[in-house]
């Protein structure tokens, strides 16, 4: 008999969501990101997974402690929020859908941090979210569902959610905005803005280039990075040709009103370094490799994986193909060395689960699930050249 009744409640709350009322009067599912690959992460595990953002759009405190979080109409307590959990008038909370069932104060292993015990700071849920096909449910202590959102063929990097200042309706929202209200980039469809075009291709160049950007339309806007992070909403607006004196990596995307932000569109530009040889731009954000939290670099961490943009340029200086993918630190204690070799993974997560390009010359290969970008081993910092030596003789292969 509870199933029947719960289901009622689930047609009624679904109504009253989209008619803005229930919005107004009590806790609700502000915004659900079901498929991240690199906007932000947890600080406990430093995970890149899926959320649900709760918000109090009342003018009083709610302790949510006996409350629930499911994503499963029949276990509508599949997930207890725990006592003490106050959620301030206006406020915003985070629960993070990576099926670790956490809460803070809780102990937990992490396996690539020196100290492998660590005392949990936030939310873990006991389930995760399937873009394709998914409820989102906040019920309270009586089993009554309070409110819904259900997820339909969400696109990666995208969230659901209520759209700012008419939280009655739920949109696509442009830029997960985690703990803050929502990205004020947002569509009813998964409407896409155009790409913006580059007048200069990637590649390698003698001295200064002045590089325009080009918007597909009039009205919309490019915003741009130049260290290798994604642009969003808060990156430099384009007004004026970009002179580029130095190896850059140069990010753009289109914004306009009505649409989700476009695409982000990568190009490097290698300023006076001829090598005569083939090159990898790698371009991610600094505070993947850099972050005193947990980035790759600065704390030797194994085993996490960041998202990065990958371009290919042949010794011509010609690009041959960009690629978005994952990159973990390789190698037993060779990633100690100051030049650390990467693991590089090609997921669908990131846009395809694999490289369709001959990288070795002579060999019939011509498809990659995955790469390891070496330091020449424990040759670092002496030859550099003796890992690939070896397997050429081992090969047969040297000259």
């Amino acid at each position: 008999m509870r199933v029947i009744i719960f289901k009622i409640i689930v047609v009624l709350v679904a109504i009253l969501s989209f008619t803005g009322v229930a919005a107004q009067e009590h806790v609700v599912i502000s915004e659900v990101m079901s498929s991240n690959t690199k906007w932000n992460y947890d600080s406990d595990f430093g995970a890149f997974s899926d959320w649900i953002e709760l918000h109090n759009p009342t003018g009083s405190a709610v302790d949510l402690g006996g409350w629930f979080l499911s994503d499963d109409p029949g276990n509508p307590d599949k997930w207890e929020i725990p006592g003490n959990t106050l959620l301030p008038a206006g406020g915003y909370l985070l629960f993070w859908a990576d099926d670790r069932d956490l809460v803070p104060g809780q102990t937990a292993y992490v396996e690539f941090t020196e100290v492998h015990e660590i005392t949990v700071e936030e939310y873990h849920l006991n389930f995760r979210i399937n873009r394709d096909r998914e409820e989102v449910m906040l019920v309270d202590p009586a089993l009554v569902v309070v409110d819904q959102i259900s997820l339909r063929d969400q696109e990666r990097d995208v969230t659901f959610g209520r759209q700012p200042g008419n939280p009655g309706q739920l949109v696509y929202l442009g830029e997960p905005t985690p703990l803050a209200e929502n990205s004020s980039y947002f569509a009813d469809s998964n409407l896409w803005s155009g790409h913006p075009e580059f007048s200069l291709p990637a590649g390698m160049y003698v001295g200064t280039q002045e590089l325009v950007l080009q918007p597909p339309a009039d009205g919309v806007t490019i915003r741009y990075t130049t260290n290798g992070s994604e642009p969003d909403s808060h990156a430099p607006v384009y007004t004026a040709p970009l002179s580029v004196h130095f190896s850059q990596v140069i990010k753009a995307r289109c914004y306009e009103a009505g649409k989700l932000p476009g695409a982000v569109v990568t190009a490097s530009y290698i300023i006076g370094k001829d090598t005569g040889l083939p090159v990898l731009s790698v371009s991610t954000d600094h505070a993947n490799l850099w972050g005193f939290d947990f980035g790759l670099y600065q704390n030797n961490y194994k085993n996490r994986e960041i998202f990065a943009h990958l371009e290919y340029f042949d010794a011509a200086g010609k690009k041959d193909f960009g690629i978005n993918a994952g990159l973990q630190l390789f190698g037993s204690q060779i990633f100690l060395f100051d030049q650390k070799p990467l693991s590089v993974f090609f997921r669908n997560r990131y846009g395809q689960d694999s490289l369709l390009y001959p990288l070795f010359q002579g060999k019939p290969l011509n498809t990659f699930h995955s790469l390891v970008l070496r330091n020449g081993g424990n040759d670092n910092g002496l030859t550099m050249f003796r890992d690939g030596l070896g397997a050429a003789l081992v090969e047969g292969q040297a000259d």
